[in-house]
């Protein structure tokens, strides 16, 4: 019996030795001061690599836009090539300046001239200068530009002036007039063909 109760003793002894030895442990941590563990940081690349450098990109000037689809001006058409002047231009220039004047018929030619520019299309300060008319011809000047719209009034003009005979206006070379070109003219009188004309 007494075996058995110092048996049981030591055993006693033997547990409470081993629970002191574990409590000693935890407080010889604590006291070290482990640190806890802490999440890795990121590391940099490796000495020596290349690294790699974006350039900034340039900004646009303020006062710059993009256009898209922004459509084209159409560019000026060209001028048309000048006149050449008409075959039979200076023949009715010297029958004009040999003739007599037939007051009664000039004087209806030359109020009328007016009114047939404004009909062929032809500005209002196209006319340069009055009508002067002779016995079966007349003479006066126009201020025209390059345009094709003068040249198609004095084809309209022509059609207008052209005698049963067939002989119509006849024009010379255009000279210099500030920003437009003055072109002289000589309208036939009905009835009068190119026979009439002086020989050439």
């Amino acid at each position: 019996m007494k075996r058995w109760v110092v048996l049981g003793g030591a055993l006693l002894v033997l547990s409470c030795a081993l629970f002191l030895c574990e409590a000693s442990d935890e407080q010889d941590a604590e006291k070290a001061g482990v640190p806890e563990p802490r999440s890795a940081a990121p590391q940099g690349p490796p000495p020596g690599a290349a690294r790699l450098e974006l350039e900034p990109m340039a900004e646009a000037p303020a006062n710059s836009a993009v256009r898209v689809n922004e459509p084209i001006a159409p560019s000026a058409p060209p001028a048309p090539p000048p006149m050449p002047p008409s075959s039979h231009f200076e023949a009715m220039r010297q029958a004009f300046e040999s003739e007599s004047r037939d007051d009664a018929w000039a004087g209806k030619e030359e109020a009328r001239i007016p009114q047939l520019l404004i009909e062929a299309g032809f500005a209002s300060d196209a006319f340069d200068r009055n009508a002067t008319c002779r016995r079966s011809v007349c003479r006066f000047s126009l201020r025209l530009t390059e345009q094709e719209q003068d040249q198609f009034a004095l084809m309209k003009l022509a059609a207008a002036v052209q005698t049963d005979k067939g002989l119509s206006l006849a024009y010379g070379a255009p000279e210099a007039a500030g920003d437009k070109t003055r072109v002289i003219i000589y309208v036939p009188r009905e009835g009068t063909s190119r026979d009439d004309l002086p020989a050439q």
